[in-house]
Formats: C-alpha cells, sequence, structure tokens
C-alpha cells in the first residue's frame, strides 16, 4: 500500500490547539505500525507548514492531489479532519476525487475509514459542524472588532505611516512627528504642486525621504487611506 500522512498546520492552530506538525507525524506512524503489517505498505509524510485549513488550494494538497490523479496513491492518513479541511463543499470535492481513484481517507481522531458508507456519512457529519462552529467563532471575532473600532480603538494588525502604537494603550495611535510631516507633503505635492504618485515616488526615493524606497504603491496606499481623513474601516 502507497500510504500519504498529510501533516498541515497555520500559527494560529498550533498556539491554540498544540497540533505541530513533528506531533501528528509521530501520530500517523504510529498508526500505521498498528493497523498495517510491516513490509505491506510505503509511508510518506507530507507537512503543510503555515496553510489554513479555509482553502484547499495550499501548495502540497495540490501536490497531494496531483499524486492522487496520477494513481500514486492507495490511501491518506490525517491526524485529524480539520487538518484537511474545514469546509464542507472542499471535503466532498476531496471525497469525490479520492472514490474516483480508489483512494481511501484515515482520520486517526475521529476513527473514521471512508471506505465505509458510514464512515463518509460521519465524516460529512463532523465536518459539518466544525464549519458551522468555526463560523460562528468568526462571526462573533468580527462583531467584537466592529463594536471596539466604534467605541475608538485601532482594530487593523498594521498602523499606517505618521502613525504609532500608544506604548500605554495597545489599541490606540500617536502621531509620529517626523513622518507625519512627510505625509503631509505628499498630500501637497498631489494636491497642490501637480505631482503624479510615479514623479513623487521618483523624487522621494531620490531625497532619500525617511531613507526609504518609495513606490507608486506606497504612495498610493498614502493617499488612499481614510485613516489620514479621520475614519476608520
Amino acid at each position: 500500500r502507497r500510504i500519504i500522512g498529510y501533516a498541515r498546520e497555520s500559527t494560529r492552530d498550533q498556539a491554540i490547539n498544540g497540533f505541530n506538525l513533528d506531533d501528528q507525524e509521530k501520530k500517523i506512524i504510529q498508526y500505521t505500525e498498528i493497523f498495517y503489517e510491516k513490509n505491506t505498505y510505503n509511508l510518506t509524510i507530507v507537512r503543510e507548514e503555515g496553510a489554513s485549513a479555509k482553502s484547499l488550494d495550499r501548495p502540497r494538497m495540490n501536490d497531494i492531489v496531483k499524486m492522487v490523479k496520477a494513481r500514486q496513491v492507495d490511501i491518506i492518513i490525517i491526524h485529524n479532519l480539520d487538518r484537511l479541511t474545514r469546509q464542507v463543499r472542499d471535503l466532498a470535492t476531496l471525497l469525490e476525487l479520492f472514490d474516483q481513484y480508489d483512494v481511501s481517507l484515515v482520520s486517526i481522531t475521529e476513527k473514521i475509514d471512508t471506505k465505509t458508507p458510514m464512515g463518509r456519512f460521519f465524516i460529512f457529519l463532523i465536518v459539518l459542524i466544525a464549519q458551522w462552529e468555526w463560523e460562528t467563532i468568526s462571526n462573533r471575532s468580527k462583531r467584537g472588532i466592529e463594536e471596539s473600532t466604534r467605541q475608538g480603538n485601532y482594530t487593523l494588525a498594521h498602523y499606517p505611516i505618521g502613525y504609532r502604537r500608544n506604548p500605554e494603550n495597545n489599541h490606540k495611535l500617536i502621531v509620529e512627528e517626523e513622518e507625519a510631516e512627510v505625509i503631509k507633503q505628499i498630500f501637497e505635492a498631489i494636491a497642490y504642486n501637480d505631482y503624479n504618485v510615479e514623479a513623487l515616488s521618483r523624487k522621494m526615493t531620490q531625497d532619500l525621504i525617511l531613507g526609504r524606497h518609495w513606490s507608486k504603491h506606497t504612495i498610493n496606499k498614502v493617499v488612499h487611506n481614510k485613516i489620514y481623513y479621520g475614519t476608520l474601516e
């Protein structure tokens, strides 16, 4: 049997669940040693680092799909279902593909093998519940961020040029005076001095403003960032 052991983690998964790659790999190896006779299988571990389960478009997952289509796989083993996907639609796509190429999927934690009708039923049920739970948590987080923003807090991950996070309150921004003057100059150059973004980026880079390279993209982000008008989206 040609077995693929698939291990995946994202930063968030590792922090919350502790499903690090080494642990998943260890469990997959132990499982194959227990349930498959020695010298009857060839196990290959595929590790996916820093990849979300929101989409199947992941480098190593794409490699596995290619191997399945090339009929180079008989069994795929995962530690638990959300290592594979959290989307019912993606699960259906994978199961249809696996069935077409006679590949069975084994999930160790849920004790599921898709070669049985009951296994396929339960795998859909579990992923459906997991997706509902994930979307519920996501919606709560979005509502919390929105309410925090309404209360005047800065809730984005990165702060724009001209600001710094307040060291005394991480949810507030303070003006960084030197950079703020440069931001004002950018707006004035475009509004009053007939500079376009390309010419301004070239001039600011040549003049070593703030000792950095100024691309058209950077200046475009500045002039379209509503926070400089007092609005936070």
